[in-house]
């Protein structure tokens, strides 16, 4: 091993003597010392060139993905802000917010400073073409919002006539609402109410059955009816219907009172005073002066005594139906005197 690395060394060395040393091996050393250079140049070239491509593709594949490196969230807020500027200015001479954004031309680059004709027009736009209103840009969202808000400001002023007992007024008001919303049950039996309120039962029925053709299940629509048909002389069907309601709804206040009532009316007196119970038990506590009367007229006084007593000591009902329950007890004592 010592041998072949003193020759080798001798071969690498200049002015060395090269007499013990293979020819052959002379000519390896040489070649090799004239190709080392060269072959170092070519892979740093190599290295430079593939760096420089890979650089100039990364840039590129950047370049046309720039939109893509958006993080949702500011490409959320981005959207949210064109959309929010497209509804406080609706003019039917700007894009949709799906289209481009104000300022700026696809082929030509930003918008010149100058204002065009129909910008000049859009700043002369109207109050009402402001606001929005009957602006063909308006998208379907936009349309639905604002009648939405139309329709509340309705409701709410009928109400408020409603409260001041100024009945035709809020008729006037619903039937706006209505005009929106022509199916709307919930609008159909406020209607109904105040025919009701009126003494136009048939007008309130008529509107009681179109809330129940949108909406066959709505107990207050149900028990509209049920008075309606009452006090248009149809005893049969308003106990249909105020029956199909304390079905639905057992703890229904309003239905089980004008059952009760309608089976009072109609003489059944137990019917009636099972469900003046049912009434009272639901958590209307006024309800057992009914109860109380309902005994008196079936001749079980010492119950209705009982029942009246009970009145006076609770907190639970109202200081007038205490005073009814004494003035009962007052006359039955004094009956009883007699």
């Amino acid at each position: 091993m010592s041998l072949l690395a003193d020759m080798l060394s001798k071969a690498q060395r200049k002015g060395a003597d090269k007499r013990d040393v293979p020819p052959e091996l002379t000519r390896i050393i040489a070649r090799r010392s004239r190709s080392g250079p060269y072959v170092r140049f070519m892979i740093l070239s190599a290295a430079v060139v593939g760096a420089f491509i890979g650089g100039y593709m990364t840039v590129s594949y950047l370049t046309g993905r720039g939109e893509d490196i958006l993080s949702p969230r500011e490409s959320r807020q981005h959207e949210e802000i064109t959309g929010r500027q497209q509804e406080r200015q609706p003019s039917p001479h700007r894009k949709s917010p799906q289209g481009l954004r104000a300022g700026t031309d696809k082929k030509r680059g930003p918008a010149r400073t100058k204002a065009s004709p129909a910008r000049r027009q859009n700043r002369k736009t109207s109050v009402a073409e402001a606001s929005g209103q009957h602006s063909p840009a308006w998208t379907g969202s936009q349309k639905k919002l604002f009648r939405s808000a139309e329709m509340s400001s309705f409701i709410y002023t009928a109400r408020q006539y409603e409260a001041e007992g100024r009945y035709n007024e809020a008729l006037s008001e619903y039937r706006k609402a209505l005009s929106i919303t022509p199916t709307d049950p919930l609008l159909l039996n406020a209607v109904a109410y105040l025919y009701l309120r009126m003494n136009a039962p048939a007008t309130a029925l008529e509107y009681t059955l179109k809330a129940l053709k949108t909406r066959p299940g709505y107990v207050p629509a149900i028990v509209n009816a049920g008075i309606s048909y009452a006090q248009t002389g149809d005893a049969e069907k308003a106990e249909i219907f105020l029956q199909k309601a304390v079905e639905l709804d057992p703890l229904n206040r309003e239905a089980l009172y004008n059952l009760a009532l309608l089976l009072e009316k109609n003489g059944r007196t137990d019917d009636s005073l099972s469900t003046y119970r049912r009434l009272a038990e639901s958590g209307d506590y006024d309800a057992y002066i009914h109860v109380g009367r309902m005994l008196e007229l079936s001749g079980r006084t010492d119950e209705a005594v009982s029942v009246y007593r009970g009145i006076t000591r609770s907190a639970l009902v109202s200081e007038e139906t205490r005073r009814q329950a004494s003035r009962r007890l007052t006359a039955l004592q004094e009956h009883n005197r007699q």
